[in-house]
């Protein structure tokens, strides 16, 4: 069986000037390799989630994880019993990697896709959220999104030519670790100078349709698409694009031991599963 898992990019954002007294602050790579080395417990929508690293299999590649959930199984009894009925209280648990060191194409972090313990963006987001409150004194907090391929806008914008009339960038402020359009990244590097602003959101619309074929568009999606940010649009007749819903997938490849453990699996092809190969 080829387990699959979506992979995100990990922005660690600054903190405003903190009166700390201590040596310096950890770099963004330190802060990821401790947070994401600890135990994490978090509540979500009325369950309640764990995170627990694996030190035996973490490396200088990749930090390796699960979180999981306790669930309610339905089972029968055996045949002489009468097939009866039975539930009881199991867990159920997701393989989490996440690569702190600096890349050309940033920090990054996968999950893999079980949706008996839940939609991936969505308990990783709420791993990330934990993590932030419980280092309110920390120098950085974490924003996670989903890396999603361009071509799935594009292909909803020439399906919808003429047609989409709302059209929503939200940007997380410059990582500084991949490349993107100079003109977005300084404008909004001067939205977080001046304003202390860690996501920029703009919206254009237009009931006459507006021109997704224009430079100004074509930038703000390769800044969204390197994993800055995400794309939302709506086009007449009520068709929606929402690039969370579009997550880059990646495949881990099949094993020859048929018993052998997921999670054994992943430490071996961490670059794959982070979609770098």
């Amino acid at each position: 069986m080829s387990e699959r898992f979506e992979v995100f990019r990990l922005s660690l954002l600054p903190r405003p000037q903190r009166d700390l007294e201590g040596g310096p602050d950890p770099t963004r790579e330190e802060y990821l390799r401790t947070v994401f080395s600890a135990i994490t417990t978090f509540a979500h929508y009325n369950a309640e989630f764990h995170f627990r690293p694996d030190p035996r299999l973490s490396t200088d590649n990749g930090l390796i994880g699960r979180l999981g959930r306790a669930v309610v199984i339905d089972e029968n009894r055996p045949p002489d019993q009468g097939f009866e009925e039975i539930s009881h209280e199991g867990w159920k648990a997701c393989v989490v990697v996440v690569d702190p060191g600096e890349h050309e194409d940033g920090q990054k972090a996968s999950i893999e896709i079980d949706q008996a313990v839940g939609k991936p963006t969505a308990i990783f987001g709420g791993l990330v959220k934990a993590i932030n409150a419980a280092n309110p004194l920390a120098p950085y907090t974490i924003e996670a999104q989903p890396i999603f391929d361009a071509e799935t806008f594009w292909d909803f914008a020439e399906e919808n030519e003429g047609q989409i009339t709302s059209l929503t960038f939200e940007f997380v402020v410059p990582n500084g670790l991949w490349s993107a359009s100079s003109s977005i990244r300084d404008e909004l590097k001067a939205a977080k100078e001046k304003l202390g602003a860690q996501k920029v959101i703009n919206t254009f619309q237009s009931s006459d349709g507006i021109e997704t074929n224009s430079e100004q568009v074509r930038d703000a999606v390769n800044y969204a698409v390197s994993g800055s940010g995400e794309i939302k649009a709506r086009a007449k007749g009520g068709k929606k694009f929402d690039s969370n819903e579009k997550p880059k997938v990646a495949t881990l490849p099949k094993s020859d031991e048929e018993k052998e453990p997921v999670i054994v699996r992943v430490a071996r092809n961490i670059a794959r599963v982070l979609g770098r190969e």
